[in-house]
């Protein structure tokens, strides 16, 4: 039978139940890390600073909220037409940049003659 929206949910587990299996694995993690709190402690003080670091730093993932990202075109209040056309700008700029001299004046020729038959 097809799914019909506005329909009442029959079966599977009530909103809001957790998964067990799920459940489950969390807490023999958290059993295992409690188990081995002391020799987690001495393994980390024998990685040397920079790992220490990144290991501080994956863990902080699971800890801390996670930041939504923002771009500078969002927060100047800018809509996604000007930010499109200000990207193909940013293009065609660099296109620009990277030809030869000879390759530039070929190209403003080729677009003074477009303009002039305008």
């Amino acid at each position: 039978m097809a799914f019909e929206k506005g329909r009442e949910k029959t079966g599977g587990r009530a909103k809001g139940t957790p998964n067990k299996t799920t459940t489950d694995l969390k807490d023999w993690v958290f059993r295992l890390l409690q188990r081995n709190l002391k020799q987690i402690e001495k393994d980390l003080q024998e990685l040397d600073a920079k790992e220490r670091l990144i290991l501080f730093e994956k863990l902080l993932r699971y800890v801390l909220p996670r930041q939504a990202s923002i771009t500078a075109d969002m927060a100047l209040g800018f809509d996604e037409k000007e930010v499109e056309q200000f990207r193909a700008w940013q293009r065609t700029n660099a296109r620009y940049e990277a030809m030869t001299d000879e390759e530039l004046q070929a190209e403003i020729e080729r677009m003074q003659a477009i303009t002039s038959n305008l």
